[in-house]
């Protein structure tokens, strides 16, 4: 049997009303694109679909909140309730761009220890291996293993950042010495897109995204790698953007949250606009040209437009 892991991206869970959001500069915010005001219930569904489910484990690829108020604690707080409340399995969590801006508004120089805290209270938060933390920050990017493979956590900010600044070339290298050293076929998870930047949409590639594949690519053992950030997905659907490139799988997940502008052909987005995804690692099959890889199936689950849950496998 495979691996069967759910995945949400992109909840920005924030407490705060409309008027108080980015100092009410950008309000529209909680109408038409955050939609901050269903996030619990995104959060719910999501939860309890996987515990339905039973998957393995549970992943939030970033952005689990938002950098528009003041209440990071209360906002990571009550996300963290929703987990504890709504799913008894193991979670793994992801850095988005907005939980490093929300303690420094500076992802190179952020002291993340304390987001790290906060999600750590969750009773069902996995344990990390080899954590990457630079100059002594807090945790950026980690490992994992489970059913003899690999997964590796990256730090890739997004909005056309490094993955770490300054310390990209650190990162680079513990992704090649250390998170890679491993004879496990792999899968990164990460928040931001390391494949190729597509011009129509030009936000939310990581700046030396070509160096991180290189790095992946001489590992040998990289099947998969799962990212999130755009919010939406380039098609409109609920097909889940994806490509193979040197034998490696990239899958473009859209985010949990959706709003006008974003694929959505209302003007404001509910509950039942948002989606996430149940991802099933099938071994024994073959993905890529030349290399024996696991199939991956993916379910998704849409919840609007009248969309009953859905499968596809790439292969």
């Amino acid at each position: 049997m495979g691996i069967r892991f759910g995945v949400i991206t992109d909840v920005h869970y924030n407490e705060g009303t409309a008027s108080e959001l980015w100092g009410g500069v950008l309000s529209y915010l909680d109408t038409q694109y955050r939609q901050y005001s269903t996030a619990k219930d995104r959060l719910v569904s999501f939860l309890s679909d996987m515990e339905v489910e039973a998957v393995d484990f549970c992943v939030q690829l970033g952005d689990i909140i938002d950098a528009g108020s003041d209440e990071r604690d209360s906002d990571i707080s009550d996300a963290v309730y929703q987990y504890d409340t709504h799913y008894s399995g193991t979670t793994w969590n992801v850095l988005g761009n907005h939980e490093s801006e929300r303690w420094s508004g500076s992802g190179a120089n952020t002291d993340l220890s304390d987001y790290w805290t906060a999600m750590d209270t969750a009773a069902n938060s996995g344990t990390r291996a080899n954590e990457w933390n630079p100059d002594g920050r807090g945790t950026a990017a980690y490992t994992f293993d489970y059913k003899q493979v690999r997964f590796v956590v990256l730090f890739a900010e997004g909005a056309n950042n490094d993955l770490h600044s300054q310390d990209e070339v650190e990162e680079l290298t513990w992704l090649s010495g250390t998170a890679l050293d491993t004879t496990l076929p792999v899968v990164v998870l990460t928040h931001a897109s390391l494949t190729p930047e597509n011009a129509t949409y030009p936000y939310g590639w990581v700046d030396n995204a070509a160096a991180v594949r290189t790095a992946l690519e001489a590992a040998g053992n990289v099947q998969l790698v799962v990212n999130g950030h755009f919010h939406r997905n380039s098609i409109d659907d609920w097909t889940v953007p994806h490509q193979t490139i040197n034998d490696i799988l990239y899958l473009n997940l859209r985010g949990s949250v959706l709003g006008a502008g974003d694929g959505d052909s209302s003007d404001t987005a509910t509950v039942a606009d948002s989606a996430h995804y149940l991802i099933e690692i099938i071994p024994n099959a073959v993905l890529g040209d030349t290399n024996p890889r696991a199939n991956v199936e993916v379910t998704g689950y849409y919840k609007g437009k009248n969309k009953e849950p859905n499968k596809y496998i790439i292969g």
